[in-house]
């Protein structure tokens, strides 16, 4: 397949460039689809399992066909990662995702977590509509 001599090309790109188990990203900027998908990380794909690799092919079955990402771990391996979120769209999926951070496979953003960096969320204010917060006095 033409993805995935790509993702093997694009990765070994990387792992010439980097040093290390894992590429190390200054920043990653990713955002959130409705269904909770970020890269092209899509609920309940066989990417989210992948272990070893830095890049893959991976399907996206609401367009039906096969996006190439970086994996989990490739990006959760970066410095920084910054999530964009906008539209009143996905404001369910973002409450959803903030409350109960235990969906991994249904949510994929949930799989974000950096090991040993920062992660930063932008929210519009169409998006944040079903958050809540406290107040401190």
């Amino acid at each position: 397949m033409e993805e995935c001599a790509a993702a093997l090309s694009y990765e070994k790109i990387l792992r010439d460039f980097f040093t290390g188990q894992w590429p190390r990203f200054d920043l990653i900027l990713l955002g959130m689809g409705e269904d909770g998908h970020t890269a092209s990380l899509f609920p309940q794909s066989k990417g989210l399992k992948e272990e070893e690799r830095w890049f893959i092919p991976n399907y996206a079955p609401k367009q039906e066909k096969m996006r190439l990402t970086l994996t989990t771990n490739a990006i959760n391996a970066a410095k920084n990662i910054a999530v964009l979120v906008s539209g009143v769209s996905k404001a369910g999926i973002l409450a959803e995702v903030l409350r109960e951070p235990d969906d991994l496979v249904d949510t994929p953003i949930q799989m974000i977590m950096p090991r040993d960096g920062d992660m930063i969320w932008f929210l519009d204010d169409q998006s944040a509509t079903q958050l809540t917060y406290k107040r401190r006095s």
